[in-house]
């Protein structure tokens, strides 16, 4: 019965970071996405109020970060250092067939600033 879970998709979500932080806490301890944790006040929420249709949160993975993909640690550092931020999230990674390779702790959850 698929009634009630959500589709897996690529989405682009495109955010100016120069405000300061993104408003992400990611799983890092991933082999090749970044799982989303929480999402909090930044641009990302922001996006999520202006696109209803594509929102990203929990039980999301990001993908991509401008030109970077399946290289968790590459891809925080874009998070964290580029001012334009095109971020390919995956909706619904933890629904369906695709599984994430970690278990959330403190310690392998990082906030991007």
């Amino acid at each position: 019965d698929l009634q009630g879970q959500q589709k897996m998709e690529l989405i682009v979500v495109r955010v100016d970071r120069r405000t300061g932080k993104v408003g992400l806490d990611l799983d890092v301890s991933c082999y090749d996405v970044l799982p989303v944790v929480r999402v909090s006040d930044g641009p990302v929420a922001d996006w999520n109020r202006l696109n209803p249709q594509a929102r990203v949160g929990p039980g999301d993975a990001i993908v991509k970060v401008n030109d970077v993909e399946g290289d968790p640690e590459a891809m925080m550092e874009r998070l964290r250092g580029d001012s334009d931020l095109k971020i390919t999230v995956l909706r619904g990674a933890q629904q369906g067939n695709f599984k994430l390779t970690s278990v959330s702790s403190p310690d392998t959850v990082s906030s991007v600033m």
